[in-house]
């Protein structure tokens, strides 16, 4: 899908990085050398270097945050000093890549995960003709920004490729085996503790979206809290808060929506209740002042989607209640999160929200499609008993506002408000100038949603 943004910055970045060594690797120039060509050579591969180290730079300011596994200055200073350390140009491409995406900048992140891709494959190359053996942190690391890149463009084959790379490079490499990562020295330990967990939340979002079988398994060990690592800094309480909610969603809840009506297994009862009442007891309030926007965005949204991902996994196998105050199988708990999340995003800035591109689109879609399920059924709920839809005052509002969240997130051209559009209207609740989608379009919302 290719959403409508605005380029405003760097006009020729794409042009400068479509020069960037035309023929890495090779020993040959395709015309005869200048002097005049090699200094334009020169020239252009500093420009296409300067724009690499903004990007990286702008990462580290803005979301060093979120993903807290690279050290910038370092790959800054490979990049500058070999044109053939595949490894750091891979990974550098990947970053930017990624950045430039959340940044709006689509066109030139197209260019950067253009050249980490082909660096990746002559790095790749290059290990296996001279049989070298291990498996770099980069190359592992490479593959997962590529994905987070490729997934958020929705391109979900290729995504999936760098997903299913990434977790063999890291089974390959032991990062699911914490009696292993004991005997490494700290500050190496609790980088790949920290990739792990970034890959394990990526990969059970990714499976959620997809109604794909996850691969990895959570682990008892976490990442410690205030740990400076040189480069990539600290994470906080709510980087372990995060993995944690990530480990609620088992299988039954991630592979649901492809089930086809299969009942769920004998132990779904179980981990649905345990599952809620861990969330319930979950204090949110007293962290979420102290963090960053940006990571409070997504501890509190990821938070408020996994509710809705129970609820509408409970409501079809599970007696519900119409009481608000019921914490564990409320009727009306879409309500409540959509008001929870309202609040949440009218709290902090539009840059924060847009850090967060598509996994937050899709939170925001899954949240108001389940608040539509509770306006639809409204008459019915209020017969139930006096007041019990008390939650709902004002809902449609937040719904209009939930609307609004997408159209900020996924601009304009966002499948996932046309999809929004035409479920209000399915549901007879008004919406202004519904248009229908094309087939194509149609089928990308019902793959993705």
């Amino acid at each position: 899908m290719e959403k409508g943004k605005k380029r405003t910055n760097y006009p020729c970045d794409g042009c400068s990085l479509r020069l960037l060594l035309p023929d890495r690797g090779s020993t040959q120039s395709p015309r005869s050398p200048s002097t005049s060509g090699v200094e334009n050579e020169s020239a252009t591969q500093q420009k296409s270097l300067q724009v690499y180290i903004e990007y990286l730079d702008k990462f580290r300011d803005h979301l060093t945050c979120v993903w807290p596994v690279v050290n910038v200055e370092s790959l800054k200073s490979r990049i500058s000093g070999s044109l053939d350390d595949h490894d750091a140009w891979a990974l550098a491409g990947a970053i930017c890549a990624t950045h430039n995406l959340v940044s709006d900048d689509n066109n030139v992140a197209e260019s950067f995960a253009h050249h980490a891709q082909r660096s990746h494959n002559l790095s790749n190359q290059h290990h296996q003709s001279t049989h070298y053996k291990e498996d770099t942190t980069e190359s592992l690391l490479t593959a997962f920004f590529l994905h987070v890149y490729f997934a958020n463009t929705e391109r979900i084959r290729i995504a999936t490729v760098y997903l299913h790379e990434a977790i063999a490079q890291l089974h390959l490499q032991s990062l699911h085996r914490p009696e292993i990562l004991v005997s490494l020295e700290e500050e190496q330990r609790e980088l790949l503790l920290r990739i792990f967990w970034l890959v394990f939340v990526t990969e059970r979002t990714f499976c959620v979206q997809n109604c794909f079988p996850p691969c990895l398994k959570p682990i008892q060990t976490f990442p410690l809290s205030e740990f400076h690592i040189q480069g990539a800094g600290e994470v906080d309480a709510s980087f372990q808060l995060l993995a944690q909610l990530f480990t609620l969603l088992d299988d039954n809840i991630i592979v649901a929506a492809d089930r086809g009506g299969v009942p769920p297994d004998s132990n779904a009862a179980e981990n649905l209740y345990s599952a809620l009442s861990a969330m319930a007891k979950q204090d949110f309030s007293t962290l979420a002042p102290y963090l960053p926007e940006t990571q409070r965005v997504n501890v509190l949204m990821t938070g408020n989607w996994i509710h809705i991902l129970w609820w509408q996994f409970a409501l079809s196998h599970y007696q519900m209640s119409s009481r608000m105050d019921d914490a564990m199988l409320s009727m009306l708990k879409p309500a409540k999160v959509a008001h929870e999340t309202m609040r949440l995003l009218g709290s902090v800035s539009q840059q924060a929200i847009r850090t967060h591109g598509y996994g937050l689109e899709l939170k925001v879609f899954r949240i108001a499609d389940a608040l539509i399920d509770i306006l639809a059924c409204n008459t019915w709920l209020s017969s139930l008993q006096p007041g019990c839809n008390s939650m709902l005052l004002g809902a449609r509002d937040v719904l209009r506002s939930l609307q609004k969240a997408l159209l900020l997130i996924g601009w304009p051209e966002s499948l996932f408000h046309k999809k929004l559009m035409l479920v209000m209207a399915e549901s007879q609740l008004a919406v202004p100038d519904v248009k229908a989608l094309t087939t194509c379009e149609e089928e990308e919302c019902v793959d993705y949603s």
